[in-house]
């Protein structure tokens, strides 16, 4: 869907994959924000959404942090990204959109941490070390 109401805001754009599992992506042809920054979070809120896309042109440090940190303090059903995209040319050709992942979910983590309160036995072995 397009253009979807949540509170004040409209998502850009509400993905389903064919396992039933929704997505936001939040379009910002520009740098990172604050108020895009609220936004997502509340769509992360208002939605029952397994993943934050946010496109700008240009991530600021303190806008990355914060989607790192959302990554390794939330559960693990909704996951946040951080895409910043570029034109590129080479050559004489037209311009072309590449896509960077600068913020993505730690998995490795937050399975540590699941077994880790769960007392697992690694977490037994790995406090030996």
């Amino acid at each position: 869907g397009r253009d979807i109401p949540v509170g004040s805001f409209s998502v850009h754009l509400l993905a389903q994959t064919d396992r039933g599992r929704r997505g936001v992506i939040e379009n910002q042809l520009e740098p990172s924000d604050h108020p895009h920054l609220g936004q997502i979070i509340t769509y992360a809120a208002g939605l029952d959404i397994s993943a934050v896309i946010w496109i700008v042109t240009r991530f600021g440090e303190e806008h990355r942090a914060v989607l790192d940190w959302l990554n390794q303090h939330s559960d693990d059903d909704v996951r946040f990204f951080g895409v910043e995209l570029r034109l590129i040319r080479i050559g004489g050709s037209p311009p072309a959109a590449e896509f960077r992942v600068e913020s993505r979910p730690n998995d490795w983590q937050k399975v540590a941490r699941q077994r880790q309160r769960a007392g697992s036995p690694l977490n037994a072995r790995m406090r030996e070390w």
